[in-house]
């Protein structure tokens, strides 16, 4: 048993550790081959269709897609910037619907999962400017959309039952990005 160990390690080069999973530090299973991303449902990423519409196919009642009101804000703004990878702010998180949701979970490393009628992903609001920059370099347009009112202005509105008021505040991209890290060594100023 120790000479067939031996012939596994090489004298010259230190035991190899296994991989650790990046949210929670366990062991990998070990493979052989590269892990491919799991098959999602069909309807995991689900295209944003346009929720105003007429459906030419008459649905049942079972079958009627009912859309939230963020589900609607979102459907809106895809239409708006389709060519985009657009990150909402709700709350205290920056999220990922439909399409956006699946790649920004293959290049983030981060779980997307079923919320209502499309596959969702999120990271938090203050690890905003690392996942822009792992996004972008990883060849995506990045528009991070974010709530226009805040909550004591929403509790003085007449739009109180409804949602935050949305829309696109930044759009990244590798040149604004590379234009961007110029100011970041000249001092405390915006960037710093």
């Amino acid at each position: 048993m120790g000479k067939q160990k031996q012939q596994l390690t090489s004298p010259n080069k230190p035991p190899k550790l296994p991989k650790l999973s990046p949210h929670t530090h366990n062991p990998l299973p070990p493979s052989t081959q590269p892990l491919s991303p799991p098959a999602l449902p069909p309807e995991a990423s689900r295209t944003f269709p346009d929720p105003s519409s007429p459906d030419p196919q008459p649905h049942s009642s079972s079958q009627l897609v009912k859309y939230t009101p963020l589900e609607q804000q979102v459907v809106e703004l895809k239409r708006k910037y389709p060519d985009v990878l657009l990150m909402v702010e709700v709350g205290y998180k920056y999220r990922f619907f439909g399409q956006d949701a699946e790649n920004a979970a293959r290049v983030l490393g981060i779980y997307a999962h079923m919320d209502h009628n499309f596959l969702t992903a999120s990271i938090p609001t203050f690890r905003l400017n690392v996942h822009v920059r792992r996004l972008v370099s990883a060849g995506y347009k990045v528009g991070v959309v974010k709530q226009t009112e805040t909550a004591a202005i929403k509790s003085h509105s007449l739009n109180r039952s409804g949602p935050f008021c949305r829309g696109l505040s930044a759009l990244y991209t590798k040149a604004t990005l590379e234009a961007a890290s110029g100011f970041e060594g000249r001092g405390r100023g915006v960037w710093g």
